[in-house]
């Protein structure tokens, strides 16, 4: 459907980069367009371009003509700087304007220098990336944010077309470090690993004395053999042999020399055998770890990174360095800029990308609350946070994602914490160990285990003053169900047991109150609580879009569809989020 460009798009096209004057030549205040190239024109530069014919230049006006979504779209990918970067680093033109109404050679007909130009191949090469929506080496300006007056006066950031690289995987040594290092740190911690240990090395200890002692005993022997066989008179050779173990040799020199070697070797062989083969094997399953975690990288659906760069071109979104930032509306805006009643920072689940969040989290988004996925790459997953800075980082995320590219600051009323998987432990531990006193809600999708003191050592969230939790799982979540680590009641159980106390169960956002299973009259710890949902037919994938998952544990069948699932996580966390859940 085709309509008049409203004000706020008009002033949106005229603000990008480039766009106060004519693409060609340079006159200020251009009111025609030339939808091919995503170029404000002025009149006589238009009727050049409809000279063009509209297989290179396709001209409309921007008063006069009624424009589709779909080409407002395209004109904001576009601009003129961007067009006259592109071309003239590719053709290297001196002057970044065309010499349309005058010559000043006076030789070059105006029609015969623009068709020229717009025949050329980087003019080609540029309309179609501009229709691929991939123009990464245009103008760096770009990356940055355009401010545009919108009809409530609110600021939007425009960004440029984008497109989003897959993160490229660790080398197999550099997981292999990574889980050394992890090893290393759990044994040192783990009393049954020091156990085992102490015991193997005792054991190890315990036969190379004794076999250095017996092999000095055996050498003994023979020697004393050999001193009484050689003061007996004629002797009958065999029993000679029988004698002395075997050997003839009378020097006592020859026999001390071998005691010294036998008791050389023989720790060495137990070291081998004790040592080098325990190590060769925690090598080679170490290193088979490691290429399991490479080969089972959880990669999102292309719908959701498509998602991500269409929400990243309405200014709905941002990709930082440390995080993705998912923005609420222009509408939440006050006098001091842009605001937000709730953020949540979020830990993505082990192995899976990013952006595999995103339709979940714009779900959030436009629920009001500011949502940052935190990035864990290359890795996508903490092996232990005893040298994981989680304070810096969940705070980095933070800073990055309430600075907008054009100096404003987003304010946010309230953090919270969260995250999918082994994510929620991350979440978990960045409450309890550095951030309790600014961080008071945890947000904990498929997950039903605490973190393990070995990994992610930790307080109990119970004795987290006023400490709320959220947890959402799925009625098929596999890993949950799964004995990895434990029965799941046993899990469960310890689960609870250092989680603020439950406050209420429930069975989807959508049952009654008859239906749910209620704890009301359980006392609080400290003031918090723990809100249990459970989504009937919900698996553990479900959380966002990848799968399907079979590492390290397969998950369950879905039994519901996908965007159901996250459309009921989504309503129930952000009431959780907002305190607008009814319990």
């Amino acid at each position: 459907m085709s309509h008049n460009l409203t004000p706020a798009k008009l002033a949106t096209l005229r603000a990008l980069p480039g766009n106060g004057t004519c693409a060609d030549c340079s006159a200020v205040c251009p009111d025609w367009a030339s939808l091919t190239y995503g170029t404000l024109l002025c009149i006589e530069c238009a009727g050049l371009h409809r000279g063009l014919g509209v297989h290179l230049s396709f001209v409309r006006s921007l008063s006069m003509d009624s424009w589709t979504n779909e080409q407002y779209e395209r004109m904001v990918r576009g601009g003129n700087d961007r067009w006259k970067d592109y071309f003239f680093r590719r053709d290297g033109g001196g002057d970044n304007t065309t010499t349309t109404k005058t010559n000043t050679d006076g030789k070059v007909d105006p029609k015969t220098a623009m068709r020229m130009k717009y025949e050329s191949d980087t003019a080609r090469t540029y309309r179609e990336r501009l229709d691929a929506c991939d123009l990464s080496e245009s103008n760096d300006e770009y990356d940055n944010a355009v401010v545009s007056t919108t009809t409530t006066g609110s600021v939007s950031p425009i960004r440029r077309a984008v497109r989003l690289d897959k993160d490229p995987p660790p080398t197999a040594r550099e997981c292999y470090n990574i889980l050394m290092r992890t090893v290393y740190v759990v044994a040192r911690r783990s009393k049954f690993a020091r156990r085992v240990v102490l015991g193997w090395a005792m054991t190890g200890l315990s036969i190379a004395l004794y076999g250095t002692r017996y092999v000095i005993r055996r050498r003994q022997t023979m020697v004393e053999c050999n001193v009484v066989s050689s003061s007996l008179p004629n002797i009958n050779p065999a029993a000679h042999k029988y004698m002395t173990g075997g050997t003839t040799c009378s020097s006592m020199d020859d026999n001390k020399l071998r005691i010294i070697l036998d008791v050389a070797i023989a720790p060495c062989i137990v070291a081998v055998i004790f040592v080098g083969l325990p190590y060769l094997l925690i090598r080679h399953g170490i290193r088979k770890m490691a290429l399991s975690y490479i080969d089972n990288r959880q990669e999102s659906f292309k719908s959701a990174r498509n998602l991500l760069v269409e929400r990243i071109q309405m200014g709905r979104a941002k990709r930082h360095l440390s995080c993705d930032a998912y923005y609420p509306p222009s509408n939440t805006e006050d006098d001091d800029g842009p605001h937000a009643k709730c953020g949540l920072v979020f830990f993505p689940g082990a192995l899976v990308d990013r952006a595999a969040y995103a339709p979940i989290a714009a779900l959030l988004s436009d629920r009001g609350i500011l949502v940052v996925v935190v990035n864990l790459e290359p890795f996508r997953l903490i092996m232990t946070t005893h040298d994981y800075p989680l304070r810096e980082v969940t705070m980095r995320t933070i800073c990055d994602a309430m600075l907008l590219s054009d100096g404003a600051t987003w304010t946010v009323d309230e953090w919270a914490t969260g995250g999918h998987s082994m994510g929620s432990h991350l979440a978990i531990a960045a409450v309890t160990n550095e951030l309790s006193s600014s961080m008071k809600k945890v947000v904990l999708w498929g997950v039903m285990s605490y973190p393990s003191p070995l990994i992610y050592p930790c307080g109990d969230l119970r004795d987290v003053e006023d400490a709320k939790a959220l947890v959402v799982n799925g009625t098929e979540d596999g890993l949950i169900k799964s004995t990895y680590g434990g029965s799941p009641e046993e899990k469960a159980a310890d689960f609870e047991a250092r989680m603020p106390p439950r406050y209420l169960s429930k069975v989807s956002p959508t049952t009654t109150e008859e239906d749910a299973v209620s704890s009301r009259g359980e006392e609080r710890g400290r003031g918090g609580y723990t809100y249990f949902v459970t989504i009937k037919g919900g698996n553990h994938s479900g959380c966002a879009h990848y799968g399907p998952q079979m590492f390290p544990i397969p998950d369950g069948v879905r039994s519901i569809t996908l965007d159901e699932q996250q459309l009921q996580m989504a309503e129930v966390t952000a009431d959780f989020l907002l305190d607008k859940l009814i319990i």
